[in-house]
């Protein structure tokens, strides 16, 4: 998995090699979103602990209209999850999953 991060590291936005070999929504995404997003941006979930009701990340299509705001706010700012817990690898998968999804 290290070696995998590390290659992806080195590959720019929308670095077709990148975009080709790089996490897919199935294969990364929507298990970050489920264990990382979803417990309060789920559209079925009971306690929101003050998330937006418009935002949730159930499907791939929601993650996807949501991409410059999960950017902003796992990446750069780092306020999300307000727990924290997002790993220095998958910061670097979800950044090239969100450089690449106009070619996946």
């Amino acid at each position: 998995m290290i070696l995998f991060v590390l290659m992806l590291a080195c590959g720019t936005a929308n670095d077709s090699a990148v975009c080709t070999d790089g996490p897919t929504y199935d294969g990364f995404t929507k298990g970050f979103l489920i264990g990382k997003c979803q417990p309060c941006h789920g559209s079925n979930t009971p306690n929101r602990f003050g998330a937006p009701e418009n935002v949730h990340f159930d499907t791939r299509d929601k993650a996807v209209d949501q991409a410059d705001a999960i950017r902003r706010t796992v990446l750069e700012a780092q306020s999300m999850p307000p727990s924290g817990g997002v790993t220095e690898d998958e910061q670097i998968l979800l950044e090239a999953w969100l450089d690449c999804i106009e070619e996946l």
